[in-house]
């Protein structure tokens, strides 16, 4: 397979910093997150687009979603 050059490309919160390492499973990347983050991340799964964030997307979006509890009317509990 030819080698993509993905150096300070962005990828959703993803920036590429520098090639760290190839393996079997195809080359990793040194990524920094928008959060400040840093991580080696497969070059497939930025492509891709499997990859968003190193989490922080996440947990963003579930603190976001509003809690609604179940409400069980009374004739039902019983």
């Amino acid at each position: 397979m030819p080698f993509i050059e993905m150096e300070e490309k962005k990828f959703s919160r993803w920036t590429v910093i520098h090639r760290s390492k190839k393996t079997k499973s195809g080359a990793y990347w040194l990524c920094r997150c928008e959060c400040g983050t840093e991580k080696e991340v497969n070059g497939y799964t930025l492509r891709k687009g499997l990859t968003q964030s190193c989490g922080c997307l996440a947990a963003e979006l579930a603190s976001q979603r509003e809690y609604r509890p179940q409400v069980v009317p009374i004739k039902d509990r019983f």
